[in-house]
């Protein structure tokens, strides 16, 4: 993912996922036989250990303003 490779290299990241829990539509959206939850939750654990904070229940536009971002982060993605 984008966050991976960015914290790979070092920037400080922050995803925002509008759904309950880190993965989003990948963990609550995908069956179980297409996409392990165990898989998904080892690739959420490695990049957390990287350092990349998941802001879960926060919609881009409803809960925090593009114009905000754009104030506090130097880009985004």
């Amino acid at each position: 993912t984008c966050a991976y490779y960015l914290a790979l290299d070092g920037y400080k990241v922050t995803v925002f996922e509008s759904q309950p829990v880190a993965g989003g539509m990948l963990a609550l959206g995908i069956p179980e036989f297409r996409l392990p939850k165990d898989v998904l939750r080892y690739e959420i654990d490695r990049i957390k250990k990287l350092g990349v904070e998941i802001k879960t229940n926060t919609t881009i536009g409803k809960d925090i303003a593009l114009d905000k971002l754009k104030e506090e982060y130097k880009a985004i993605f």
